[in-house]
């Protein structure tokens, strides 16, 4: 008798085997419930995924009914663009559905992932005379999940035509992602123009990060005294504020729990870290701090220091310190972990 595995069964061998954590998982999403409007969905697939969502006004009357396969925010993303022969437009900030041509499928949702193939080119090397097909993919992920780096390109197990296998090169570098999605190349070569679609297309995406964030705050900002706090096993320092005529600075040291991911010395992964002040007498007013920031991360050691002007047009007047409140967003316990995917039937151009 033979046994035949699943390329994302194949996957999850390969990532125990390499020390690798299983993928995370999505956030539940109940498609039971009938919502009164479309509004009413998107509102429940904004909480699950954690991106705004926009949508035509004259759309929001509508009405969605979703199957019982869709458990995740994603999965019901995909099941209202769908029905509602919209399009998925996924942006820095936000994500817009609008009217858009309508194609096969080309989406994969692995837990709180969304891939999507958007773009197939191909083109012939004039030096070694071979064709060279290239893929490009757009990963975004549920807000709740801290990325700090992810490889360049995707990692590829099986690529086959007309099936034939595909020839493919694996990563060799990471990205630091800017926010909650990121684009990647994959390309192939040795797959001739005569060839329709690609039969299968299966890997692995391997990133550093965590399941997801914690928030530091401090509500005594004296200027005088080290506060220390520590949430799951991470260690946060805030040293005392200090003020000059020009400028108010903050100073913070991270520790993380052993074990901890290897980093190389150019890879600033605290970058994704945010200081946020708010002001207690005025409710939930706040201001982020991206001004100045210099960061010196060394191991599961970080050490950051975040300063903005006192003076000038964009200037936040910190006359009582004891007025504001300081929170700090950092990434859980960092691991390494991989988001397996597989496509089928995609077509070429």
């Amino acid at each position: 008798m033979t046994m035949r595995i699943s390329a994302a069964v194949l996957c999850l061998l390969l990532l125990r085997a390499s020390g690798y954590a299983e993928e995370l998982k999505a956030h539940q999403f109940d498609p039971k419930p009938q919502r009164a409007s479309l509004t009413a969905l998107l509102k429940d697939v904004e909480s699950a995924i954690g991106w705004p969502i926009s949508v035509p006004k004259e759309l929001a009357p509508k009405r969605v009914s979703l199957g019982a396969h869709v458990t995740s925010g994603w999965l019901a993303l995909d099941a209202v663009a769908t029905a509602l022969e919209l399009g998925i437009q996924i942006e820095k900030d936000t994500i817009t559905l609008r009217p858009a041509p309508r194609h096969p499928p080309r989406v994969v949702v692995s837990g709180p992932f969304r891939l999507e193939v958007l773009r197939t080119t191909s083109k012939l090397n004039h030096q070694t005379g071979e064709s060279e097909t290239e893929l490009l993919l757009e990963v975004a992920w549920e807000r709740s999940v801290a990325v700090v780096l992810m490889d360049i390109e995707p990692e590829i197990t099986i690529a086959t035509f007309d099936k034939t296998p595909a020839r493919f090169s694996q990563p060799v570098g990471k990205i630091l992602p800017r926010g909650f999605s990121q684009q990647l190349a994959c390309k192939l070569t040795g797959i001739p123009r005569s060839a329709a679609q690609l039969d299968r297309l299966a890997g692995q995406i391997r990133f550093t990060g965590s399941p997801g964030w914690l928030e530091f705050a401090w509500s005594k900002l004296d200027g005088k005294t080290e506060q220390v706090l520590e949430l799951d096993g991470v260690q946060a320092t805030l040293q005392p504020v200090r003020q000059t005529e020009r400028r108010t600075e903050f100073t913070i040291g991270l520790i993380y729990p052993e074990p901890h991911p290897q980093f190389e010395s150019f890879q600033q992964w605290a970058v994704v870290n945010t200081l946020r002040l708010e002001a207690v007498t005025l409710g939930k007013r706040a201001f982020s701090i991206d001004d100045d920031t210099n960061l010196d991360t060394a191991g599961r050691r970080m050490h950051g220091a975040y300063s903005f002007p006192r003076l000038g047009k964009n200037a936040l007047q910190l006359d009582s310190l004891a007025l504001w409140r300081a929170t700090y967003r950092v990434p859980g316990k960092l691991a390494e972990y991989a988001i397996p995917f597989e496509f089928k039937n995609l077509p070429l151009p």
